[in-house]
């Protein structure tokens, strides 16, 4: 089980494992890595 570093919500499906490494996160889910990128478009 995977947890995501930003939100702390468990990552169920590997395929919604997003790397965040940019964002200064591990591992996050596909919502938050979303949201990191509409935020550093700002």
């Amino acid at each position: 089980m995977h947890t995501c570093h930003r939100c702390g919500d468990e990552i169920e499906s590997v395929d919604d494992i997003m790397d965040g490494d940019d964002y200064g996160f591990d591992e996050v889910c596909k919502e938050c890595l979303d949201e990191l990128k509409e935020d550093s478009c700002d």
